[in-house]
């Protein structure tokens, strides 16, 4: 996983997206399900990060449910959650930058020949990692779409190409999350590469998709409610940009039990 803009900020996302495949070969049993109704999200507010004004409201095909604005770049990296939005979870304290898919290369996919499902329409991805010594590693990814319908009609590709890439194959099963996340999501469970157990939740806000994968070593073990607050954070930071608001979504304390939990 990994990429960047300048020979320097490539080489550096290169190194970045790797240590976050060998973070991710942790232990993580889930509960959970896919929903893949599209309908409305609800969202509220605590604390933290910049904000994007002046978003333009994107064009999207008849039928399709929820609405949102196409982003830049900056307002893609303003999604992502800052330290301190996940409590307990120590976080990237720079920028994470942020790459242009029409021109960079960006792994488990790639879209500057369009080789991947994914790229109709795609305009921008980033993602950042937080770590916790008794509980592993949380990847947020962010994609921006140019209109709702294209990031909706990447949503299943999204979700199988992480799935490969972090999963292996007879491993991979679909699984059932207890609430929608946004506009609509969907998660998969499996054995990661070095034979623990790891999840990925995709789910659509607007026009962003936004990836959640969880595991890394001594990873905590999550049930599916967890994956679903876990989600919800990033997806009303998706929401308030935008909005045009400063986002402000960070999880609340005591939502993850830290506790070794069995498969439940």
């Amino acid at each position: 996983m990994g990429h960047r803009r300048s020979a320097t900020g490539h080489s550096r996302r290169l190194t970045h997206r790797a240590a976050v495949v060998g973070a991710l070969v942790g232990a993580l049993l889930v509960t959970g399900c896919s929903g893949d109704s599209d309908g409305s999200s609800n969202n509220n507010n605590s604390n933290s990060s910049t904000g994007a004004k002046g978003t333009k409201p994107s064009s999207s095909a008849p039928g399709v449910a929820g609405s949102g604005a196409v982003l830049d770049d900056k307002q893609v990296a303003a999604v992502l959650p800052r330290q301190g939005d996940l409590p307990g979870w120590e976080g990237h304290q720079g920028h994470d930058p942020t790459v242009n898919l029409r021109t960079q290369e960006w792994l488990p996919v790639s879209c500057v020949k369009r080789k991947d499902p994914i790229c109709p329409g795609a305009l921008f991805a980033t993602s950042t990692m937080f770590t916790r010594p008794d509980a592993g590693t949380i990847t947020v990814t962010v994609y921006a779409y140019d209109k709702v319908s294209a990031a909706m009609g990447a949503a299943v590709p999204m979700l199988d190409q992480y799935a490969a890439a972090n999963l292996l194959p007879d491993s991979i099963h679909d699984s059932r999350l207890p609430a929608e996340i946004g506009d609509s999501s969907r998660a998969k469970r499996g054995t990661s590469k070095l034979r623990s157990q790891a999840s990925v939740t995709v789910s659509r806000v607007g026009t962003t998709l936004l990836i959640v994968e969880t595991g890394g070593l001594n990873a905590k073990i999550y049930v599916g409610a967890e994956l679903v607050a876990l989600g919800k954070v990033i997806a009303e930071r998706s929401r308030q940009v935008q909005n045009g608001e400063t986002p402000t979504a960070k999880l609340k304390d005591g939502v993850l039990d830290y506790r070794k939990l069995g498969a439940s």
